[in-house]
C-alpha cells in the first residue's frame, strides 16, 4: 500500500479509496473487533474484500503493519496477541471470501452488507 495522492491510497497497486474514510472504516471494526461498541457501518469481510483478490502475502504485510502499530503504542503483550488472533481469524474471509464462525472471538464486526 502506498500514499499516491493527498487523501487517497491505493492498495496493490489498483484500487484507489478515500484514505480519511478508509482509516475511519478500519477504526471502527477494529473498536468493534476489541469488544468495544458497534460502530463499524461498513461491509462484511467478505463483501469488503470480494472483489480485491488479496494474496495470503498481502494480508501478512497488512498484519505486520497492525502489530507494528501495536508495539508503537505500547499495547501489552496480551491484549496485542489477542488482537492479531482476531486479525487472523478473519485471513479465510479477507483472502478466500469463507466466512468464518464467530464463536470464541471477541466481539467481531459483523455488519450486514
Amino acid at each position: 500500500m502506498r500514499a499516491d495522492t493527498v487523501g487517497q491510497i491505493t492498495f496493490h497497486d489498483r484500487l484507489e479509496v478515500d484514505t480519511p474514510g478508509y482509516k475511519f472504516l478500519v477504526t471502527a471494526w477494529s473498536i468493534e473487533a476489541a469488544g468495544g461498541p458497534k460502530c463499524y457501518p461498513g461491509l462484511s469481510m467478505v463483501t469488503a474484500h470480494e472483489t480485491l483478490a488479496i494474496t495470503s502475502e498481502q494480508f501478512d504485510a497488512v498484519a505486520f503493519e497492525i502489530a507494528a502499530t501495536l508495539n508503537f503504542l505500547g499495547v501489552p503483550a496480551a491484549e496485542h496477541k489477542e488482537f492479531m488472533d482476531v486479525i487472523e481469524h478473519y485471513r479465510p474471509e479477507v483472502t478466500k471470501q469463507e466466512p468464518v464462525d464467530r464463536a470464541g472471538t471477541l466481539e467481531p464486526a459483523v455488519a450486514q452488507a
